[in-house]
């Protein structure tokens, strides 16, 4: 069971440390646990711009891993420790603090373009519970396309690449779907087994299903191609054969392409950004060890890459089940349709785990139109006059689209508008800044970042 309680000793931390957000702001809890906040605009015309970040976080993990208490926000000059200050609390306050210091600052402003900061619970857990509601609050008082653009989590602005800097702003997010396959066999003694258990029968569709990787493909509709178009233009290590292919990619034949998407996918940075993932996460069996296990099961995730949908996997399922069941003679049962009758030896069922909790790709923003040309030139004033003058001084700040296998709550909030981007301000990289991880940080740099940007950017456009 998930204990939401604990976050209404946040909302009241959030409430004494930015005391004029809350009261210049129209807050709105949703579903108990769920924060809106939304300041109107003088100017009809102009839709809502929308700020996310997330409350919850991931457990803890082992405690004994952590070098300091996970949450004690320990600080040593140059970074703060712990359990989800990458993930993503630091943004959230930042979004707090520079708000909070714009009402400080200008405290008879008059915004022309309103905005609102959404803060989900349940982010880790598909955000049923929080932003799923929020969504729903939001399409019920104003309608679908009544935001104008919505900014949430995702790759940090700044990124340095073998000495070229990058601004990847994600674009669109891979699709999930977790599968379930239930093997189920007559129980009996272990003394007088069969030829293949429930446990024998699972392990070799598994066996053969995680062995047999989804196919690598780089539609034309990718993010990830025009990201890699613009670091082989600009990047001063790219080889000149694949530069010159890369250059040419989205224009490239059949033939072209899946040369690149052969060389890509062998780059463990790349392969998943190109391929749907397939992770077998969680398995059990068996009551006792003399008896023979009734039941067997295994849970598949999936991250579903654009241009691949729900029937890819549930063909490469059948694809691997059927020679399973064939070989131990049970009946197979997958997404509801019956392949092979049940038999008396068992069947093996494969379904989906949660409806609920599955998505395809999400929509792809568009790039390079009026919306995405005001973000990036706010983006690229900000760390070429303000941030980092001498460091890009003489270099290239590529910002780009880009996609992302994670997930984020913006899920659910697809019908409010058709710009969604998933960035972050800062330097920080998540999976170094151990997210999700034992010793979880932010670079206190990069948290100054958020708030110095959120500062400038919301005054800009509001």
């Amino acid at each position: 069971m998930n204990d939401f309680t604990k976050f209404e000793v946040f909302h009241n931390y959030l409430e004494t440390e930015f005391p004029i957000v809350f009261e210049k702001a129209k807050v709105t809890k949703i579903n108990t646990y769920g924060l809106l906040f939304e300041v109107e605009g003088e100017n009809p015309a102009l839709k809502p711009a929308m700020f996310m970040a997330h409350q919850d976080t991931v457990p803890i993990g082992d405690i004994k891993e952590w070098k300091f208490d996970p949450l004690g926000g320990f600080y040593d000059d140059k970074r703060v420790y712990g359990r989800g200050t990458n993930d993503v609390k630091g943004l959230l306050v930042g979004l707090m603090n520079a708000v909070e210091t714009i009402f400080t600052d200008y405290p008879d402003h008059k915004f022309q373009r309103g905005f609102k900061l959404a803060f989900g619970f349940d982010e880790e857990i598909s955000g049923n519970m929080g932003a799923k509601k929020i969504g729903e609050y939001l399409l019920e008082q104003y309608g679908p396309n009544t935001i104008d653009h919505i900014i949430d989590e995702g790759a940090p602005m700044f990124l340095e690449l073998k000495g070229t800097f990058f601004g990847p702003i994600v674009t669109s997010e891979k699709g999930y779907m977790d599968m379930r396959v239930e093997v189920t066999t007559p129980g009996g003694h272990s003394s007088n087994p069969r030829d293949t258990t429930s446990i024998g029968i699972l392990s070799r569709f598994l066996e053969s299903y995680e062995r047999d990787k989804f196919p690598a493909s780089l539609p034309n509709s990718s993010p990830m191609l025009k990201f890699l178009e613009c670091n082989a233009e600009h990047h001063p290590s790219s080889k000149f054969s694949l530069k010159d292919i890369l250059l040419k990619l989205s224009r490239a034949n059949e033939l072209a392409k899946r040369f690149i998407v052969r060389k890509l996918e062998k780059i463990k940075l790349f392969e998943y950004t190109i391929r749907t993932s397939q992770a077998i996460d969680v398995i059990y069996g068996g009551e006792k060890y003399n008896s023979l296990p009734p039941n067997a099961t295994a849970i598949i995730n999936h991250r579903i890459t654009i241009g691949d949908t729900f029937d890819t996997i549930w063909e490469k399922a059948i694809k691997h089940a059927v020679p399973a069941a064939e070989f131990s003679n049970v009946g197979l049962i997958v997404n509801n349709v019956e392949i092979i009758p049940a038999t008396k030896n068992g069947v093996i069922k494969i379904g989906q785990l949660e409806k609920n909790g599955d998505m395809l790709p999400a929509p792809i923003t568009p790039a390079y139109d009026d919306k995405w040309n005001r973000l990036t030139s706010y983006i690229r004033t900000f760390y070429e006059k303000e941030v980092y003058p001498e460091k890009l001084k003489n270099s290239t700040y590529i910002i780009s689209p880009t996609s992302m296998q994670g997930n984020t709550d913006t899920r659910h909030y697809w019908k409010l508008t058709d710009h969604i981007y998933r960035v972050q301000p800062g330097i920080t990289n998540l999976f170094e800044a151990n997210m999700h991880g034992s010793n979880e940080y932010v670079d206190i740099e990069t948290h100054m970042q958020v708030v110095a940007f959120y500062y400038n950017y919301i005054l800009g456009i509001c």
